[in-house]
């Protein structure tokens, strides 16, 4: 049979469990960031600055974390190889790797990983804090406010995290792959993006559909609280995604 995933062999899955464990991460948040990245592709190869490999780690930090091949030799390791470096990379971060966004803003801008948790927070803009990395960067800034938050990040990930490798990979991940076509997967209730989308499947307006919270958004969550009998307070808990993800089971 021929997997989409090929170029990824067998033990990268239990390797990155383990890497998971070991920097309390969920395996597939760490997957969502490198395919969002890379396609979690060894030899991928950003010319401007020379980014590299499955989670695009610059030539200095690679220099940091103890590489000392250069970045030519880094893309020849295979994802396996790539992930001992991953480790030593994220292994700072341990704790903090609490949702998509966190691993997300540890790879991108790790300075801000502590304020991973609120979607809204500003990691930089063209005329604000850190105004360097936002032009190299404009491609997450997709409401156009010269801003890129934690939320667009997530949302990225999101719209990147879609397609035939994207639901192998995953199957794979979860020991549900089989070699047959895999459907692309579903709603991502970690991310603002997925929780939009799957209140607009339930019949409840969250606004536009682009991984940024707003007054929308709190208000659908709100109105679905009501229709559900939940305490209705506009606050995306436990207990309201779960009852999301059971609706969405149901509605089927």
């Amino acid at each position: 049979m021929n997997r989409l995933t090929s170029d990824i062999d067998d033990a990268f899955f239990p390797r990155l469990q383990e890497i998971a464990d070991e920097v309390v991460a969920r395996p597939r948040d760490l997957l969502s960031v490198w395919y969002s990245e890379s396609g979690v592709r060894a030899a991928a190869h950003n010319p401007h600055g020379h980014a590299s490999g499955i989670f695009q780690v610059m030539p200095a930090t690679l220099m940091g974390l103890g590489w000392s091949k250069g970045h030519e030799a880094y893309r020849k390791l295979t994802a396996t190889e790539q992930l001992e470096w991953a480790l030593r990379y994220y292994r700072a971060y341990r704790g903090s790797l609490v949702s998509i966004g966190a691993v997300y803003t540890a790879t991108f801008l790790p300075v801000f990983v502590k304020r991973a948790g609120d979607p809204s927070f500003v990691l930089c803009a063209q005329n604000g804090p850190l105004g360097w990395a936002y032009g190299p960067n404009a491609v997450f800034d997709k409401n156009k406010d010269f801003k890129i938050t934690v939320g667009e990040l997530e949302a990225a990930v999101a719209r990147n995290c879609v397609g035939p490798r994207w639901a192998e990979l995953v199957a794979r991940l979860e020991g549900k792959w089989d070699g047959e076509d895999l459907v692309e997967a579903g709603f991502d209730l970690r991310t603002t993006i997925g929780l939009q989308r799957a209140l607009s499947r339930l019949g409840h307006d969250p606004g536009p559909i682009d991984g940024i919270p707003g007054a929308k958004t709190a208000a659908a969550v709100l109105a679905f609280q009501k229709a559900r009998g939940l305490v209705a307070d506009g606050i995306y808990g436990p207990i309201t995604r779960a009852t999301l993800e059971l609706a969405l089971q149901t509605s089927a």
